[in-house]
């Protein structure tokens, strides 16, 4: 991505010196005190230690009710599908940790079966991805997004979330949980690996609405959708 800084005075474009983060822990600390910004999820707790890993970044996404594991990358040679599984698998079997890590920060007294376990998904920043790392999750089921951070010569952060291509993204068509809270936190409970994490999709709502919803729901979309481009469901 090519960034240009606009010259009024004679109509001219200068392109900005775009750079990655020297420091991974410059990154982290900068994502980790502006996450409500950036991403709109909360801090919860960071270098957090849990079975055999030691996660960067732990947060928790209020509008679905579940955890985010924050990872940050200086270069780009580690496979983020092998580390994000591993990460999956390790929260899904240690929820009463991140529970903990929860009541302790926001001075709360949930419980395990209070959260939606099948929305749980990791977040890598790094500078760059290879195609390899891109093609890789480009899999609407795989509850994996990746973000490129550069920081520019004039003191600004650029932070752009590489796209799932597939028709059904959970990432490019993100719907809040508007059916009962009561059914799925029922279900939630008893998600132990990563396989049975279910993102949620427009058609999960859709198929259960009547054709006339339906249809007010597609008007109002279309509608929306032409106010800009940048918009996402």
């Amino acid at each position: 991505m090519d960034l240009y800084k606009i010259n009024q005075s004679k109509n001219s474009l200068n392109k900005v010196r775009v750079s990655s983060f020297n420091i991974e822990r410059e990154l982290q600390d900068l994502i980790e005190n502006n996450l409500e910004l950036v991403l709109g999820i909360q801090f919860i707790v960071s270098e957090f230690t849990v079975g055999h890993y030691r996660l960067d970044t732990v947060a928790y996404d209020s509008e679905v009710r579940a955890f985010v594991i924050i990872e940050y990358k200086r270069t780009s040679k580690d496979s983020v599908v092998d580390q994000g599984t591993a990460y999956l698998n390790t929260l899904l079997q240690h929820k009463a940790d991140f529970t903990l890590a929860y009541n302790e920060k926001l001075g709360a007294r949930a419980r395990v079966a209070d959260f939606d376990w099948t929305q749980t998904r990791v977040v890598f920043i790094a500078g760059s991805y290879t195609n390899y790392q891109k093609d890789a999750i480009d899999n609407p089921n795989l509850p994996i997004e990746l973000y490129e951070a550069r920081k520019t010569e004039n003191g600004y952060l650029t932070l752009l979330q590489i796209m799932n291509n597939s028709e059904n993204s959970r990432f490019a068509n993100k719907v809040s949980a508007l059916s009962s809270q009561s059914k799925v936190i029922s279900k939630a409970a008893d998600v132990d690996q990563v396989s049975d994490l279910k993102p949620y999709t427009e058609e999960m709502f859709l198929d259960k609405a009547t054709a006339n919803i339906c249809d007010l729901y597609d008007e109002l979309k279309a509608d929306i959708l032409l106010w800009d481009s940048e918009f996402e469901v």
